[in-house]
């Protein structure tokens, strides 16, 4: 499943001259703290998709299938937690963090969870969510097979396999469900930020090669948990941009607490275009390894040739699966991972300001290097931001 390099990376510059143009070439939406271009509230004579909650924290939350916004989502960081309007915008206040987490849920949607880090200037937190698969009843006494709808992604569940939480009693049947997350147009749907923990608890970048979301659930939503000593077979459908599809890899699973992929000593092996292996908990799942990376280097000033410091500095792989953000220095430098030999874009977001997006090629990541000139944004940086 591969798609065109050269549609991806004109995508991504499409998207980056309609932020500088304050329009949208379509895809997740970056909302601005206290920014309303009808400052009418929704219901009351306001267009709706031009309201922008306040906050430091501003996120849209919408269907991975077609971009649409997705209201009324939950979404919390910390103890802070606000729900998403009619266009899908949210926005809240929470405190600088080296690493914070937003987690993102809605009726019919796979949970997001969301990692970033926010000194000093607003952020925006791209929220996309997954819809969930169809549920398929099944006997805990038996156990059975389900498989997603329209996909080959597959789990069989061994029978007297799960368990209920503390305090609810056991039921004899359970929705089961398995949902690829597709992450080939869209990689903020694999929920964290693309950082795992190795076998040494090591903290890595990681990149994936499949991801999908196992959930039971009785008849009051409560959250089964596979029983200890117990696993099932999954089968998760092979994903990639461009990089040849390795034959064997780890499984991963995400921790809800870290936000990060734990690898595992258990492996998953290519088979008809999916990984084939056997899990021990439910949840999510994913078929990655830690990534090979060089180091990028540069530095984001401002129109007045001023460093910026706190900028969030996005990378993104064209023909790889994985992300990497991280915030500028006091005198605006910056060092991201990226993936070795790989086609990548990185900008960078300062509050209210962006910078020109600029693509890397995989002779440039051959080896560390430093990107020159510097990423220069569009405006003053303020606390307040614009419509992407």
């Amino acid at each position: 499943m591969k798609k065109n390099h050269r549609t991806r990376l004109l995508s991504v510059l499409c998207a980056s001259a309609a932020v500088l143009a304050l329009v949208s070439c379509g895809g997740d939406d970056a909302t601005g703290p206290g920014i309303r271009v009808d400052p009418g509230p929704i219901g009351s004579g306001g267009t709706p998709s031009d309201v922008f909650p306040t906050g430091n924290v501003v996120g849209t939350t919408t269907s991975s299938v077609d971009a649409g916004p997705v209201a009324n989502a939950s979404v919390s960081v910390g103890s802070t937690t606000t729900t998403s309007l009619i266009n899908g915008r949210w926005g809240l206040n929470t405190g600088d963090a080296a690493r914070a987490l937003a987690t993102v849920r809605a009726a019919s949607y796979v949970d997001n969870i969301r990692a970033f880090a926010i000194a000093g200037l607003p952020v925006n937190v791209p929220s996309p969510l997954v819809p969930i698969a169809a549920a398929s009843p099944i006997t805990v006494a038996t156990g059975g097979t389900v498989t997603q709808a329209g996909g080959s992604a597959q789990i069989v569940l061994p029978g007297n396999a799960l368990t209920p939480p503390a305090g609810v009693t056991a039921a004899a049947t359970v929705d089961a469900r398995i949902t690829e997350i597709n992450f080939l147009q869209n990689l903020n749907v694999v929920p964290g930020d693309f950082t795992g923990t190795d076998l040494a608890s090591a903290t890595v970048p990681v990149e994936t090669f499949g991801v999908v979301s196992l959930l039971a659930t009785d008849a009051s939503a409560a959250r089964y948990t596979l029983s200890a000593g117990q696993t099932a077979n999954v089968r998760i459908p092979a994903i990639t941009r461009g990089v040849a599809l390795p034959a064997m890899l780890p499984l991963m699973y995400f921790d809800e607490t870290t936000a990060r992929w734990v690898q595992t000593n258990r492996t998953a092996t290519l088979n008809n275009g999916a990984y084939e292996g056997a899990v021990d908990r439910l949840g999510f799942w994913a078929a990655g390894q830690t990534q090979p990376t060089v180091t990028l280097t540069g530095c984001v000033r401002d129109p007045g040739d001023q460093p910026v410091a706190n900028a969030r500095v996005i990378l993104e792989g064209i023909d790889y699966n994985a992300s990497a953000t991280v915030l500028t220095a006091a005198d605006g430098t910056f060092s991201v991972p990226l993936r070795q030999g790989g086609n990548a874009t990185v900008t960078a977001q300062a509050g209210g300001a962006v910078t020109n997006t600029v693509a890397i090629t995989s002779a440039q990541s051959a080896a560390n290097f430093a990107l020159t000139p510097c990423l220069r944004t569009s405006g003053a940086v303020s606390g307040l931001s614009i419509k992407l």
